[in-house]
């Protein structure tokens, strides 16, 4: 496993986000995005989409 730098909290690049959410489920996901805004948001979306689970 990757060991990241900087706290989650702090990541605002979609890319390292994406990265760093990969290793969740697409239900797990789903959950979250309907809590978080921002590039939080489109990582989690951006995954999703690459996954076939949203359009």
């Amino acid at each position: 496993m990757e060991e990241w730098k900087r706290p989650l909290a702090q990541v605002e690049d979609v890319e390292e986000l994406k990265g760093r959410y990969r290793i969740y489920s697409d239900q797990v996901l789903l959950r979250w995005m309907s809590a978080v805004v921002g590039p939080h948001r489109t990582a989690m979306a951006e995954l999703l989409r690459e996954r076939g689970v949203l359009i």
